[in-house]
């Protein structure tokens, strides 16, 4: 469809996901003998006799999708459609259409899955051919009624900048990139709880104070390199809890003379901006009222 230029009525470029729907909608479906019995053999509810299936018209199904609001409709399978045949040309003879499903039924179990966690099994070993660590990384989206949205996790890159891959190289297997120097005014709790772990990719860690920070105390990013992106600093732990009450992030290309890009949200406990040039040096500086103890999750570089 791409390369013969076919569009969708709005003059975008078809998807697989409307492709798909387009293979599995009976409404293009020739009425004939084949696709009689493969309604029959499926136990749809047949409103048209087998006379009326003589393969000019098309087909009209109903009950074909459970739809609520806030989410993605559902096919329900086949013996819960209602069937009939239409007054429009069928395009597609029964044939065809039934060796489509067929196929479509059998890939379906090749199909991605998202994972049930964001724990992979092999965090920080993986990395892109840009150099960046890659990792997955899980929707947090809700419907309006605070449901789940399923949604088809990304790559994201976690505090690495961008490099070049040297000649022969296995990006995959590569172990020899130099991770960021992370550092901080106030030690880690323990040995689990340090300022490396801003950068390890991990949402389940997190930096945790070992005494409470006030202003004028900091937690610093050195990267290998010098990056540009979007930069997302997450504060608090994954359930919400010690998120920063207020802070600020600044950016250096030396080290020395530091750049403001934004405040932290109290709703959401993070600090995102856009980093146009590039930059090797993240500061997180928090703000506090009264001293308390500062929590930093991640640092993501996309």
């Amino acid at each position: 469809m791409l390369r013969q230029r076919a569009v969708t009525k709005t003059g975008k470029n078809f998807t697989r996901f409307s492709i798909k729907n387009i293979l599995q909608n009976p409404v293009y479906l020739m009425a004939d003998g084949d696709a009689w019995q493969y309604f029959v053999d499926r136990q749809a509810e047949l409103f048209s006799e087998r006379s009326a299936f003589d393969g000019t018209r098309g087909i009209l199904a109903y009950n074909r999708t459970d739809q609520e609001k806030g989410r993605a409709a559902i096919l329900l399978p086949v013996n819960e459609w209602i069937v009939t045949v239409g007054q429009h040309n069928g395009l597609i003879p029964g044939k065809a259409w039934v060796k489509v499903q067929e196929s479509l039924e059998r890939n379906k179990s090749k199909g991605y899955r998202k994972p049930r966690s964001n724990e992979a099994l092999l965090p920080g070993l993986l990395f892109c051919r840009c150099g960046s660590r890659m990792y997955p990384k899980l929707s947090r989206r809700v419907t309006a009624d605070g449901k789940p949205v399923p949604a088809s996790p990304g790559i994201i890159s976690v505090a690495q900048p961008d490099r070049s891959i040297p000649p022969g190289s296995n990006p995959a297997v590569a172990t020899d990139r130099t991770p960021p120097a992370c550092t901080a005014s106030k030690p880690g709790r323990d040995g689990r709880t340090g300022p490396e772990r801003v950068a390890d990719g991990l949402e389940g860690t997190a930096y945790v104070s070992a005494e409470p920070m006030a202003k004028g105390d900091w937690l610093q990013i050195e990267f290998p390199e010098p990056f540009k992106g979007k930069v997302s600093v997450k504060s608090g732990h994954q359930d919400g809890t010690g998120r920063l009450s207020s802070g600020r992030v600044e950016v250096s290309s030396d080290g020395k003379s530091w750049s403001r890009c934004g405040g932290f949200s109290r709703s959401s406990g993070m600090c995102s901006f856009q980093q146009r040039t590039p930059v090797r040096f993240v500061r997180i500086l928090p703000e506090p009222r009264i001293p308390e103890t500062v929590v930093i999750r991640e640092v993501v570089v996309e």
